[in-house]
């Protein structure tokens, strides 16, 4: 049986202890930064975005949209907070 490409666990050796690390900055994150919760963008729960604010002056700043696309397998936007660091 050949290893599934999209499988990264097989792949990356310390894959659990990578994940276990995104997941504490991602919830360190969400404590620290000032941010909008679960704002709907459609009719379903799943369909919802966080917006996060830097800390300090906010006029005129660019905004930064972090999308994760494609083969989804696990995770949540709960657990890639980390990107708005």
């Amino acid at each position: 049986m050949t290893k599934d490409p999209f499988r990264i666990r097989d792949h990356v050796a310390e894959f659990d202890d990578i994940v276990a690390e995104i997941v504490r900055l991602s919830a360190e994150v969400r404590l620290r930064l000032p941010m909008v919760a679960d704002i709907a963008y459609g009719p379903d729960a799943t369909e919802t975005v966080d917006l996060f604010f830097p800390q300090g002056k906010r006029d005129r700043l660019p905004v930064h949209m972090f999308i994760h696309g494609g083969y989804w397998r696990m995770f949540s936007k709960r657990d890639y907070s980390c990107v708005a660091d």
